[in-house]
């Protein structure tokens, strides 16, 4: 994967048929769906025992800035919320990735635990943008990167609030 003339991350997932294999692990698309902004793959990953993971890409989010509209990526959050539950409960854990792993990463597990907040709150509740994104910095330093993203964020919460 390229953003401005450098990798970013290595292509570990097959475009095609052919399995890629990585040491003894075996990974196999089964399918893929692309919209406009991002696309779902379904991968299976062997190595003994199968596992189905469902890979997504974020197609419109370069290096170190944000995109334009917020809905792709709520969209998104969506998704992902809906392909990661049955019958409300998590199947598995939900696995982030970006070039350095802190600034999309972290705009994107923010959002989503904000999302969470906001589906379990009540009106009168309050919803703590900054205190979400320090607790986060505590796992990982300098998540949500850019003042860029932060203000990403509070966009994309807005966006969450007002459907």
């Amino acid at each position: 994967m390229l953003s401005l003339l450098q990798t970013k991350c290595e292509h570990y997932w097959p475009t095609g048929q052919k399995p890629h294999l990585h040491g003894n692990v075996t990974v196999t698309l089964v399918g893929s769906k692309q919209t406009e902004h991002f696309i779902q793959r379904t991968l299976l990953i062997g190595k003994g025992t199968e596992l189905t993971v469902t890979h997504y890409q974020y197609l419109a989010w370069t290096d170190h800035g944000v995109p334009a509209s917020t809905a792709p990526l709520v969209a998104l959050l969506y998704q992902v919320k809906m392909t990661s539950q049955e019958d409300g409960a998590l199947t598995g854990p939900i696995i982030v990735h970006c070039s350095a792993g802190i600034g999309r990463t972290g705009t994107f597990i923010a959002a989503d635990m904000l999302m969470n907040a906001i589906q379990r709150s009540t009106a009168t509740d309050y919803i703590d943008i900054a205190g979400t994104v320090a607790k986060l910095r505590e796992q990982r330093t300098s998540l949500v990167q850019t003042l860029y993203q932060y203000i990403y964020l509070h966009r994309i919460m807005l966006s969450l609030i007002e459907e």
